[in-house]
């Protein structure tokens, strides 16, 4: 199982390292009042919404990165869905809290699919584990 898997392409570990960015940029925005003139912290919904956001973004990251090992050759799954993509990807890479980010994916596509947001601290523990994993592929820092 590959720990530190190496990208040779520069450009692409760029663009993954600032869509990681952009996740937490998304998530712990905050939100400018033209009433008051100056940055207020959102009401709840508007943060339980920015969080879900976030984890949709997260995920797609994810997804992009497992598409990079597939065709890197990492990977030998037939299908380019992320449950296809983590599924092959279990006995090929090294993952912490696997289970965990198989979890979130199952909620990411309730999120995506059925409108079911999740509360905040759910989503942080997701994009945690994700984080983990991606500092693991020395991907991000």
């Amino acid at each position: 199982m590959a720990s530190g898997i190496t990208i040779t392409d520069q450009k692409f570990a760029q663009e993954i390292k600032d869509e990681w960015t952009g996740v937490f940029r998304h998530k712990n925005g905050t939100v400018f009042s033209p009433h008051h003139g100056h940055l207020i912290p959102p009401p709840y919904e508007i943060v339980k919404l920015k969080h879900n956001i976030a984890l949709l973004l997260a995920y797609g990251v994810l997804e992009r990165v497992l598409l990079y090992f597939k065709t890197s050759g990492l990977l030998a799954c037939g299908r380019t869905e992320l449950g296809c993509l983590m599924k092959s990807s279990k006995t090929a890479i090294n993952w912490s809290d696997y289970s965990v980010v198989d979890d979130g994916r199952k909620k990411r596509n309730d999120l995506a699919h059925q409108a079911k947001l999740l509360a905040p601290q759910d989503v942080n523990k997701y994009i945690t584990a994700i984080q983990v994993n991606l500092k693991t592929w020395a991907l991000i820092s």
